[in-house]
């Protein structure tokens, strides 16, 4: 992987460590939500969408940072042939950590869950519009 992993993992960190600076703007001020729903109107995607996509910056961004990580350590861990190296091992469960916190926030900005993970002034956002029984 070499240095091209290492240049994936700092441009991946660069991009979540913006991604949850601005959500922790998100969580402390509603007045944040507007804007950043408004920098995604370039998205393909309906206002809900682009709401939800807002509801989930937290663990979109916690995600990105894991995996970047993850790349990192694979990138410096030095493989060895038919033999998962400490390193190998570690950088699976990184990745794998990333990719559940991405599941999370397509899973909020569909369904609207897990709700502890949304802004406590967006939760409810998609789903007030539906009845649950």
């Amino acid at each position: 992987m070499g240095a091209f992993g290492i240049a994936a993992a700092v441009v991946l960190a660069l991009i979540g460590g913006a991604g949850l600076w601005q959500a922790s703007r998100l969580w402390r001020d509603p007045r944040q939500a507007a804007g950043m729903a408004l920098s995604r109107k370039v998205m393909p995607a309906g206002a809900s969408t682009r709401r939800g996509m807002v509801r989930g910056a937290v663990p979109l961004s916690i995600g990105l940072l894991f995996i970047a990580i993850g790349l990192l350590v694979a990138a410096i861990a030095k493989p060895a042939p038919h033999h998962p190296t400490p390193g190998a091992v570690t950088a699976v469960v990184l990745i794998g950590i990333g990719l559940v916190g991405l599941c999370c926030h397509f899973s909020i900005m569909w369904f609207d869950r897990p709700a502890w993970l949304i802004p406590p002034h967006m939760r409810g956002g998609q789903a007030s519009t539906r009845r649950r029984r």
